[in-house]
């Protein structure tokens, strides 16, 4: 048990290499979330726009009949919302009145999810354990359960959390999907409005998301729990797995090798079906892998990862006598069961082609980086007295332990009471000063980078 409470962090970049799209599972609307500007579009906060026309006493029944989102706009006198710029010029949603809207916090904040990160990894981790295994007769579950554990309770992923990491919503543009198919031998493109595949990509009808640019950078947490990591009553896992956990060090090299798999089949495919402009990206991409492996790590990311970025089986798997078994069964179902599967890919015009594959990430350690090997040292490190913090907010926090019956400062910037009072400041740069102090403790507390679920709603109150 000497293990146990024994906790490693590491505060860690993610930097977008290629656009990154998030979806929030909704689709936005042009004139009701957003108005078409010149050569870009405005994404309108609609409940911040009612609120601003609201408190100016401004008679609101009048308009909500006849009025359209333009003359909300002119009504509030504020713009409330974020601009979203295209990244090619031309694009001009092709007649399509609709986006496909990114996942976002309240204040419009870009994020990528804690788990979509961690999903990445855990499917790189498949691809090593289909790999060392050599005796794959079976895919699906018992498969998963050897790999990983025998439960979700012994899964050995459970050793690894990751935080969420947030943008600025200023890293959002707008992108031009078109999706390739081959057919006939050839690629082809999918004309999403009829179905159909077609010769010209300029006809037809794409895709159009909300990406967080290329060169976005945001931090995030990798934290490992040494006990569970190395329970040794964990005998069913795969040990290949459980070595590539250990470290960021470990981490990086197992997902740096997987990236230079799906490189390597991703180039195949284009050059079997003679489509050079990903073939170029893809070896700049390889280039820069090679080149930058210290301290980077490599990954492909959420949608336009395609059927292999999300199972993990690369060239070398799809070769395996039960894939080619699996392949055929799948390509039965297919009008033209000659052309091997998978053949579709999602490419984001760039420079006037569908060239760019979306989803490449790269992370590597912060300046800053957060070695706490046990959370009893931790606490007995970061006490902070009242004295620390200015007179306002030290009365505030007097009154509010007074007047809910709150023991300790930790238990008042763990509650809503503070968040409340912080809210009803008026002044904005004595809101601003408290904000910083407010901030101060909890990245000391090491609540600001991995916050829990209660207190993502107070960090999203302390961060506008």
């Amino acid at each position: 048990m000497k293990n146990k409470g024994k906790n490693f962090s590491e505060k860690m970049i993610l930097e977008t290499y290629t656009p990154l799209h998030i979806g929030s599972g909704e689709e936005l609307k042009e004139d009701v979330d957003f108005i078409k500007e010149n050569n870009s579009y405005f994404v309108v906060d609609i409940q911040k726009t009612l609120d601003s026309i609201q408190s100016e006493d401004r008679q609101l029944n009048k308009y909500f009949d006849t009025a359209q989102l333009t003359d909300l706009l002119k009504i509030s006198e504020e713009r409330q919302g974020y601009t979203l710029n295209p990244l090619t010029v031309n694009n001009s949603l092709n007649g399509k009145k609709d986006i496909r809207e990114y996942l976002k916090d309240v204040f419009f904040k870009p994020i990528l999810p804690g788990t979509s990160l961690k999903g990445g990894i855990r499917t790189a981790l498949w691809n090593l354990g289909l790999r060392k295994n050599n005796n794959l007769d079976y895919i699906g579950k018992k498969l998963e359960k050897e790999i990983f554990g025998s439960n979700p309770q012994k899964d050995i992923m459970r050793c690894l959390k990751v935080s969420d990491a947030y943008f600025e919503k200023e890293h959002l543009a707008l992108g031009d999907i078109r999706i390739t198919n081959v057919s006939n031998n050839k690629i082809k493109w999918k004309n999403l409005a009829t179905k159909k595949n077609i010769d010209e990509w300029e006809l037809a009808k794409g895709i159009y998301p909300e990406v967080v640019k290329a060169e976005s950078k945001a931090e995030f947490l990798f934290s490992w729990d040494e006990f569970l990591l190395n329970d040794i009553s964990w005998t069913d896992i795969n040990n290949n797995i459980k070595n590539s956990l250990g470290s960021y060090s470990k981490l990086k090299d197992f997902l740096n090798d997987y990236a230079l798999r799906m490189i390597e089949n991703e180039i195949q495919f284009f050059k079997t079906y003679e489509y050079p402009l990903p073939i170029e990206f893809y070896e700049k991409l390889k280039s820069e892998i090679e080149k930058d492996k210290t301290n980077t790590a490599w990954l492909r990311l959420s949608w336009g990862s395609v059927w292999t970025g999300m199972t993990g089986l690369t060239n070398e798997l799809l070769n395996e006598p039960y894939m080619k078994d699996i392949k055929q069964k799948i390509n039965q179902r297919k009008k033209n069961k000659n052309i091997d599967y998978p053949k579709t890919r999602r490419l984001l015009v760039d420079k006037g082609n569908p060239q760019i594959p979306m989803g490449w990430v790269k992370l590597y350690p912060s300046d800053e980086t957060v070695r706490n090997p046990y959370r009893k040292a931790l606490k007995t490190n970061s006490k902070i007295s009242n004295s620390s913090f200015s007179s306002i907010l030290s009365k505030a926090i007097q009154e509010i332990k007074s007047k809910n019956n709150i023991p300790t400062t930790e238990e008042v910037f763990k509650g809503k009471s503070l968040a409340d009072y912080y809210q009803n400041i008026k002044d904005l740069e004595q809101k601003k000063k408290v904000q910083e102090e407010i901030k101060k403790y909890w990245i000391e507390k090491e609540w600001w980078d991995n916050p829990s679920r209660n207190q993502k709603k107070l960090k999203a109150i302390y961060e506008y």
